[in-house]
């Protein structure tokens, strides 16, 4: 049973195109099994609000990139002649977006960001900047930083689920003899973790012989059957 879903991810880029077109772009051409979707005024609807359009641009996506650079960044400060990066990020936040910040060129009013992200750790794109756009190495570098952003927490998810498949196929392997079912803790442990699944690995679990496992260690617990997460 394949544990990876083939659905591709929607990522949102939030970028000022004067500052960043040309690494938003490079990125979209390795984007093997992800769209990475952008602000284009050429696909928004003509006669329908800008921002509603990009609102459900935003919402639709599993991931926002805000890339930061001088542009992007003084989006920020009051009374910005461009403030739709500002304003993008402010969406995605308050919709629940996960965001990954890209560093693409250090702006002197770094400040201005919202501490939501200035805390978040970045994936930075500044050697490639500097390099003139050259090193292919310091680009791959921060491609694969980018990658792991952006998977990072279903990668590990999936990693923690093959120590319950390992204890699925113990009780097979024993003739699903009572002795090895979950203990008390092993079974809030398992609840905890079905509480925290990511939506696009939702699929994992789902195979017969782990939903009749999980069934069968809920009766015994005399835990309810409820919704798995």
């Amino acid at each position: 049973m394949s544990m990876y879903s083939s659905d591709q991810k929607y990522v949102f880029f939030s970028y000022r195109r004067e500052d960043a077109e040309h690494l938003v772009k490079r990125i979209q051409q390795m984007s093997l099994g992800i769209i990475c979707m952008k602000w284009d005024s050429s696909l928004l609807i003509p006669g329908v609000a800008w921002q509603l359009q990009l609102e459900q641009e935003i919402a639709r996506s599993d991931a926002f990139v805000f890339v930061i650079s001088p542009g992007s960044v003084a989006s920020f400060a009051d009374h910005s002649s461009h403030p739709t990066c500002a304003w993008e990020l402010r969406c995605a936040m308050e919709l629940g977006i996960d965001v990954v910040p890209v560093l693409w060129e250090s702006p002197k009013d770094l400040h201005l960001l919202p501490t939501e992200v200035s805390n978040l750790h970045w994936v930075s794109f500044e050697d490639y900047r500097t390099s003139g756009l050259t090193d292919d190495n310091a680009f791959n570098f921060a491609w694969d930083r980018l990658m792991l952003g952006l998977n990072g927490n279903e990668a590990a998810w999936m990693d923690d689920s093959l120590e319950w498949y390992d204890k699925l196929s113990a009780w097979r392997d024993h003739d699903e003899h009572a002795d090895f079912l979950l203990s008390e803790d092993e079974v809030r442990d398992l609840e905890s973790f079905l509480r925290r699944t990511p939506p696009r690995c939702a699929h994992v679990l789902d195979h017969p012989e782990m939903t009749r496992f999980i069934r069968v260690n809920r009766v015994r617990w005399k835990l309810p059957r409820g919704r798995r997460h």
